[in-house]
């Protein structure tokens, strides 16, 4: 369809959609080179002829296309650019809000900017609520839904995954695996196990090892949680976006192993990616410093779990926080009780708002005891 555009247009001089031309054969070009070289003929052409438009989709092609090569300093500035200028309203079209909000989630999502990308969503959602805005794609709803999910806005990231669901069922199997994936999350972070089971059940864990190895260790099989993710990490590398939250799920499997000594040495892999990347990553490390130190009866685990608190406050997730804070309670139970009744209280109450039955059901605090 491309060359057939190119065609029909192309005795004219000079040519409307040329532009436009560029800008796909860029999209589509499989060689990250060629693909640049098109961006950015198509954001010159843009600029030259006054295409507002083509100029915000084209700058969040090509920092797409940057992040994803390994530049996301550069990348991430022209997405921002971008959001800046086609949420302030400088575009015709309104699927170019579209084009670009998907170009942002998915460079969070390669990310894992989890912080940026709720920022921007924020933003993007009074113009989703000014216009019904009903076509967000299928992949960047799972993106969308994955935020949300994160930020316990469990029932909205619903609504986001199950469209895509329905969208991607026909789009081909990556799409529909990606939402079949998000939704499992939040199934299981429900508490709803066998439903996220359910979910899962066409996938052979090695396909969805995340989901899969944290499912076999709530189910009690860590040996083979670990074998999962030792596979993932060979696959991945520590470079790779998802190699914190692996490492972090490997050490606590390490631990109901009770194979502290192979908890330590994965900590450590996981503090260096801490120390270099921050975010999360740091957040993850200082939680699993903090299981490993209790499970070696080490004195630090509390400062770590405090660390972890902070940290995962300090991103807005309300889950992780929750799952924090009762730890800490245990953890000052003999020591410092009330602190620990007010803590656990408080996670007891974050899990009753969100709907995580599971870990409600696991906090042990009489009523009275709330704060």
């Amino acid at each position: 369809w491309l060359a057939r555009a190119e065609r029909v247009i192309s005795h004219a001089n000079p040519n409307p959609m040329q532009g436009w031309l560029w800008l796909m054969r860029g999209f589509l070009a499989p060689d990250p080179e060629r693909s640049r070289d098109y961006l950015s003929q198509a954001l010159d052409w843009a600029r030259n002829f006054g295409d507002v438009d083509l100029e915000l989709v084209a700058l969040g092609d090509l920092g797409l296309a940057l992040v994803v090569a390994g530049e996301p300093e550069e990348g991430i500035a022209l997405l921002d650019e971008t959001m800046a200028g086609t949420l302030a309203g400088e575009y015709s079209r309104l699927d170019t809000v579209v084009f670009t909000t998907c170009n942002m989630l998915a460079a969070c999502h390669h990310l894992g900017d989890l912080e940026r990308a709720s920022q921007w969503c924020r933003v993007a959602d009074d113009f989703m609520r000014d216009y019904s805005c009903p076509f967000l794609f299928a992949r960047c709803r799972v993106h969308y839904g994955s935020v949300l999910l994160a930020k316990g806005q469990w029932t909205r990231a619903e609504d986001e995954l199950q469209s895509a669901l329905r969208m991607s069922k026909d789009a081909g199997p990556e799409p529909y695996a990606e939402a079949l994936v998000g939704l499992a999350h939040l199934r299981s972070r429900q508490g709803r196990l066998e439903e996220a089971e359910a979910l899962l059940r066409d996938f052979t864990d090695s396909v969805v090892p995340l989901p899969a190895a944290e499912l076999r260790l709530i189910r009690g099989e860590p040996a083979v949680a670990v074998a999962l993710l030792v596979r993932r990490m060979e696959q991945l590398g520590e470079a790779h976006i998802e190699a914190a939250p692996t490492l972090a799920m490997l050490v606590d499997a390490h631990i109901a192993c009770d194979d502290f000594g192979a908890a330590g040495e994965v900590a450590v892999q996981l503090d260096a990616i801490a120390q270099a990347r921050g975010g999360d990553a740091a957040a993850l490390s200082a939680l699993a410093s903090a299981h490993v130190g209790a499970a070696n009866k080490q004195p630090h685990s509390i400062t770590q779990l405090e660390k972890a608190l902070e940290a995962f406050t300090r991103l807005g997730l309300p889950l992780e926080t929750a799952r924090v804070r009762l730890e800490l309670a245990k953890a000052l139970a003999e020591s410092h009780p009330e602190i620990a009744v007010a803590e656990a209280g408080r996670a007891l109450s974050t899990f009753e708002e969100l709907g995580a039955t599971a870990d409600a059901d696991a906090v042990d605090v009489a009523p009275d005891d709330r704060v």
